[in-house]
């Protein structure tokens, strides 16, 4: 599966704006820059370092591992309860912010798992 990161540009006083595909769950560490003279600009120096992966019915070492991969680190562990999931005990069942959020690097993504 692929995931669609837009990349923007700016020339001739008009905003080109590019459609980037990159698999999902690859890190995607994108810089945004602009040329000399425009600042300030929504996608002008913008970086893009971590990108959340899906977690849903990882263990918590899988999920750390994939966390770290991705530039981001894990946040606060909450247990809960939940009778309708399908995932086992003792393994994520969702991440905040979800899956495929892009937050700076070194993000501390919260972990909700199965009691």
């Amino acid at each position: 599966m692929l995931k669609r990161f837009v990349v923007g540009m700016v020339s001739a006083g008009a905003i080109a704006v590019a459609v980037s595909l990159i698999p999902a769950g690859a890190s995607a560490n994108i810089i945004y820059q602009c040329p000399p003279g425009v600042h300030n600009h929504k996608y002008c120096t913008r970086e893009v370092k971590c990108v959340v992966p899906k977690l849903t019915g990882d263990t918590l070492h899988q999920a750390t591992n994939a966390l770290r991969d991705h530039d981001c680190e894990v946040g606060t562990l909450t247990r809960v309860t939940s009778q309708h999931s399908k995932v086992k005990s003792g393994r994520v069942l969702y991440s905040q912010p979800g899956a495929g959020s892009i937050r700076k690097k070194h993000f501390k993504v919260g972990l909700y798992l199965k009691k």
